[in-house]
């Protein structure tokens, strides 16, 4: 056992008056309460059973959102509800859900149509106020690479007066343990096992601070991960060459493309010798003939599909558009390395400390001589060498075999961001007329009107302007 503890892009716009953007946060929910949460976990033959119980109380009608019970697994998991009731507020059960009253279902999102998640829902309503809702299910897994990622919370805004974790792990089974120094550990030896314990509570009101850290790194957390792991291929959590060398053995001999398509890609490259124009080229190949579905990869799924399943299908996840366009490049005899990230606005920072999956994106680097270009594959209208703000200035796992490493995407620069306008106003004696607005945009307003520029159809274009932008004028035109 052992603890761990530039590219500058810029985009016209023409036609329309520019607003600030604004972000709304959730409300803060005062009408409940989490009065226990106990996660027990234990190694057995090798599988990973976990068990969870909660009980909840339920002030007020405002507060009945939580009854709606969601309970996430992937495919390979066997999930069993053990237990599900209402109860009054001296704990009497007044009424017990029924096996039939369970739906299990896709965890479809909105911008997919497949995903590798399902849910187990039911609701647990009742009319009088307050009462308990307790409900009790068990998670077995074969294949795994986390123990557990456990936090003392279930639901951001709503207080946990007891959070319990129980871990049991045979003595010969090794393991890594990674704790916020806030929480307390006990330990006790059995005969045949190691017990590992904390609890916690959390009453203090959470909340997204528009710049703020992420709100995981605000709270006390509990990761343990096995030493040695058996996922598609046996891995190993000791650093992160080793665990970067079995995501490279997971992905070995993914990038070979069909022949039809190595002779679309010599066709395409036909007389060029420079990289970057290959690589454009390229690129803009894989933009135009493809489309990208969500499967997450942070909670599993990290088994790509190969480049031919893009090839036949057109479309693929990040894993697997990423694993094609390194394909169209070893064609053109261009060497390229898939690298895992933590993408989005408000990332989580990787513990380099704690070799382990901290990632739910991937992306390409390519090295050349004198540069290093990097390619985002999940959008189809970034030009080549733009990540943006979603894996800007982050920390990423690059695969290449033995010789995996953690290295930092590039930053974007005051200068990649800078707005800048200019109004033309043309108006009579009574105020009207018309105003022309040209902006240079950069960061996120570049992202975001790229998108309706180069994705939404013109016919639908002001309505998305509008969704963004809120103008009262009439828009004339939209040109970039």
């Amino acid at each position: 056992m052992a603890a761990g503890k530039r590219l500058k892009q810029q985009l016209c716009i023409a036609g329309l008056i520019l607003a600030p953007f604004l972000c709304s946060f959730s409300n803060p929910q005062n009408g409940n309460i989490v009065l226990e949460y106990n996660t027990d976990i234990k190694i057995e033959k090798g599988k990973l059973i976990e068990e969870k119980s909660i009980l909840i109380q339920i002030n007020n009608k405002t507060a009945n959102w939580i009854s709606d019970v969601e309970i996430t697994y992937s495919e390979d998991d066997k999930l069993e509800i053990l237990e599900a009731s209402i109860l009054n507020p001296s704990g009497q059960v007044i009424r017990k859900l029924k096996k039939k009253e369970i739906i299990s279902r896709s965890n479809m999102s909105d911008d997919t149509f497949y995903e590798n998640l399902f849910l187990k829902e039911f609701k647990l309503k009742w009319h009088e106020y307050p009462y308990l809702i307790k409900y009790v299910y068990r998670k077995k897994t074969d294949d795994f690479l986390f123990i557990t990622k456990w936090y003392p919370v279930l639901f951001e805004n709503v207080p946990v007066n007891k959070a319990t974790l129980n871990v049991s792990i045979p003595k010969d089974y090794e393991i890594f343990i990674n704790y916020s120094e806030s929480l307390e550990q006990s330990t006790d030896t059995l005969e045949n096992h190691y017990t590992f314990a904390w609890e916690s509570s959390y009453l203090k009101q959470l909340k997204s601070e528009p710049f703020g850290i992420n709100l995981r790194e605000k709270l006390p957390n509990v990761t343990i991960v096995p030493k040695k792991f058996q996922y598609g291929l046996e891995g190993h959590h000791d650093t992160w060459s080793s665990f970067g060398d079995w995501q490279s053995q997971i992905i070995t001999g993914l990038d070979d493309l069909p022949q039809s398509e190595k002779i679309i890609v010599d066709r395409i490259i036909e007389g060029l010798t420079d990289k970057k124009q290959i690589i454009n080229k390229l690129y803009r190949h894989m933009q135009d003939n493809t489309r990208y579905i969500n499967v997450t990869i942070d909670e599993g799924g990290l088994v790509p599909y190969p480049a031919s399943y893009v090839c036949e299908n057109k479309y693929g996840d990040c894993k697997a558009l990423t694993i094609y366009m390194k394909a169209l490049l070893k064609q053109a005899g261009i060497e390229s390395f898939y690298t895992l990230i933590y993408a989005g606005s408000n990332p989580v920072k990787v513990n380099k400390s704690f070799p382990s999956q901290q990632f739910n994106h991937v992306i390409l680097n390519i090295p050349l001589e004198k540069d290093t270009i990097w390619l985002e594959n999940t959008v189809n209208y970034f030009p080549i060498n733009y990540l943006g703000t979603f894996t800007q200035n982050r920390t990423g796992l690059m695969i290449n075999g033995n010789e995996s490493k953690l290295i930092n995407t590039p930053r974007l620069k005051s200068e990649n961001v800078f707005d800048k306008c200019q109004y033309e106003f043309n108006l009579n004696i009574e105020g009207n007329g018309t105003l022309k607005v040209s902006k240079s945009l950069g960061g996120p307003e570049f992202e975001r009107y790229k998108y309706v520029n180069d994705v939404i159809a013109e016919k639908y274009r002001e309505n998305q302007i509008r969704k963004i932008i809120p103008i009262t004028a009439k828009m004339e035109y939209f040109s970039a």
